[in-house]
């Protein structure tokens, strides 16, 4: 790492480390996409206990914190991640070590080789092997080094090596540490495990601070090598772009948490920067976007997540990430360029299945930018969605993809895994892409201390030329290096008196209405004049409600409108209403919409009503007010005409009424 960029990411920790080291004991994680089984069990553990999960890796004390409720729940499933996780929880171990081959088929086009697999830290569909390993050393209460590698064909990436000083509300961390900024399990918009790690200096908390359950990240790190990044007087020079990122999350209410989280690439070559530039940018923005002068520091992202998670005997978690890959109007709360993605996770659709499914969508320019020609990417992989690195290189064409996963645990030991996807890139940029698919099959089975995953992938590639893997894989874990053990609290929680969920009110419902408002739409915004009309449809709505206190619950809904001969999309992120009586309630919400023009237009929506309850039994009357708060797409398909705004804008204000089936 240059001098210079060092010392520019050296101040962070000086600013907070006093702090950090009057803490308690610095907190490990889970190893993040290395262990697939235990990451999954996890997960679906964690869901059980009706926690959220909004970010990865997973600190060690959200899991052990989450035991008791989750052993209430799911005994057998409860016991094999106390065991699988005891290791973890030693003063020392390499906790697991994998090697995996395969047999690769991949047309002969170039741009089909070079397609990365989802969320592989830039392997490719042509790779033949990997080994991968993990552990960690606890060197005193205040400090633990994590070392952790990745190597296949190419690459060798020392992905999870890492130092952590400090305690759990606040160390900091230094190396190859791998950030998931996502409730997203298959397609995260700012960060995942796609491209390879970057190295970077941070500070982060592994213990929830106050009763509202806040966590925190910020970093600053330096991307890979880039020889086409605009020059501040003019052409292109070459250098190591810095990128600098932030989220904070809050879970006010048991079960439903939400979260923001910006990226700020900046710096490198010629470009300004120094050593405040980072909290600068990550609190103030960029400034002058779409502007190329020595003003404009840099790319950013921004993303707002939800995660509602419902127990009962067949639970569910919902969530949503709305992004956006820049502002407009130079408003700070107006985005441009957006994305939007929600998922729904049924961890027990059958005691011995679940069930995931995905779906992600996309405006153009998203890892790309004219500032750096290479884009958001670090050795020529996106860092967010795998799916956006399924075109060609540089292309800002938006897009969408899908995910649909299915685990079935034939018998504790042995689990079958059946995952789709498919995605789809615009054709707006002359690429002439197809629809791609990817199927992948995968039995996972332990043979003594081996975890062996034998996997068959195949399917079609977006430039029409069909693929296919077969690919074994073995996950060694061995037993901790040292002895000595944390505390029993720590390493083999107690089962709760409690079950998980009891006392917890669930509404499953279906609307069914009427909608009606004006449509306000604007073309060229100042230039050409505005147009008001007025539109009635149909309302429908789908969604699932908890009860979060004596009279306040918390839920999450998918609404679809007819809006002007057009889909509009929304989803609720919160969905919260407040019961008066047995037959009174009032209700508040807000969300993100995606409406289904020339391209999607993406943007948010909030408002609020009344509720009549029990009208007839099972039957309840809504009243509801929303806006639509300037749903905005970019002018980018062939013949758009732009006199000023590439942008056009839709408002609306409007009330529904509507008939709720709860089922």
């Amino acid at each position: 790492m240059p001098m210079a960029a060092f010392r520019a990411i050296a101040l962070l920790p000086l600013l907070v480390l006093p702090t950090a080291l009057h803490a308690a004991e610095v907190g490990g994680y889970l190893p993040l996409n290395l262990e697939p089984r235990l990451e999954a069990d996890v997960i679906r553990l964690l869901t059980l206990a009706d926690r959220t999960v909004m970010r990865r890796p997973i600190p060690l004390q959200d899991i052990t914190e989450a035991l008791p409720d989750a052993c209430a729940v799911d005994r057998p499933l409860c016991t094999r991640v106390q065991r699988e996780l005891a290791p973890w929880l030693a003063s020392a171990a390499l906790v697991t070590a994998s090697a995996e081959a395969a047999l690769a088929s991949s047309a002969s086009n170039p741009d089909s080789a070079r397609l990365p697999l989802p969320n592989e830290r830039g392997q490719t569909l042509d790779s033949t092997w990997q080994l991968a390993a993990a552990g960690f050393v606890q060197l005193s209460p205040l400090a633990r080094v994590n070392a952790g590698a990745v190597v296949y064909s190419g690459r060798i990436s020392p992905a999870g090596s890492f130092i952590s000083l400090g305690g759990p509300r606040a160390q900091i961390e230094v190396g190859y540490r791998e950030r998931w900024w996502s409730p997203m399990h298959d397609s995260a918009l700012l960060q995942s495990t796609t491209a390879p790690a970057l190295p970077s200096v941070g500070i982060a908390n592994t213990e929830p601070l106050t009763r509202a359950r806040i966590s925190y990240e910020a970093f600053v790190g330096q991307l890979s090598y880039s020889d086409r990044i605009a020059s501040t007087s003019g052409g292109l020079s070459s250098g190591h772009p810095l990128l600098a990122g932030g989220r904070i999350s809050i879970e006010p209410v048991r079960g439903w948490s939400i979260s923001g989280a910006r990226l700020i690439e900046y710096g490198g070559a010629s470009r300004p920067y120094g050593a405040l530039d980072a909290p600068r940018l990550l609190i103030n923005g960029t400034g002058n976007l779409g502007t190329l002068t020595a003003n404009e520091l840099g790319n950013e992202e921004v993303s707002i997540s939800s995660q509602l998670t419902v127990p009962g005997t067949h639970p569910v978690s919902v969530y949503m990430e709305y992004g956006a890959e820049d502002t407009f109007h130079v408003t700070s709360y107006h985005f441009g360029n957006g994305a939007l993605s929600a998922g729904i996770y049924l961890p027990r659709l059958t005691p011995a299945t679940q069930l995931r499914y995905e779906f992600s969508n996309w405006e153009d320019v998203w890892y790309v930018h004219h500032l750096y020609g290479d884009g958001l990417k670090n050795y020529g992989v996106v860092m967010g969605n795998w799916a956006a690195d399924w075109r060609r290189p540089s292309d800002y064409a938006g897009g969408q993809s899908h995910m649909l996963a299915l685990d079935w645990d034939r018998t504790a030991d042995t689990r079958y895994s059946a995952v789709y996807r498919t995605t789809q890139n615009a054709s707006y940029t002359g690429g002439h892409y197809q629809r791609a698919h990817l199927l992948e099959l995968t039995r996972l089975k332990p043979w003594g201390q081996f975890d062996v995953a034998l996997s068959v992938q195949g399917g079609v590639d977006p430039y029409g030329h069909s693929f296919g893997r077969l690919q074994s894989q073995f996950n060694w874990r061995p037993e901790s290096l040292l002895s000595r053990q944390r505390s029993t609290s720590e390493s083999a929680a107690p089962a709760s008196n409690t079950r998980t969920g009891a006392g917890v009110t669930v509404e499953r419902f279906v609307d069914v209405g009427l909608y009606a408002g004006q449509l306000r739409y604007e073309r060229d915004s100042y230039v050409l004049p505005t147009i008001h009309t007025q539109e009635t449809n149909t309302h429908v709505g789908v969604g699932i409600r908890r009860s979060v206190t004596a009279h306040g619950d918390m839920g999450a809904r998918i609404e679809l409108d007819q809006i002007a001969g057009h889909s509009m999309l929304e989803l609720r992120a919160l969905d919260y209403r407040y019961r008066f009586t047995g037959q009174w309630a009032a209700s508040g919400f807000f969300g993100f919409a995606r409406y289904d023009v020339k391209t999607p237009a993406h943007g948010f929506y909030l408002g609020g009503g009344m509720q009549r309850r029990e009208i007839w039994p099972g039957w309840d009357l809504n009243l509801e007010a929303r806006y639509l708060d300037r749903i905005v797409r970019k002018k980018i398909t062939p013949g758009e005409v732009t006199l000023i705004w590439p942008n056009e804008f839709w408002s609306m204000l409007a009330g529904t009424v509507s008939l709720s089936r709860r089922l």
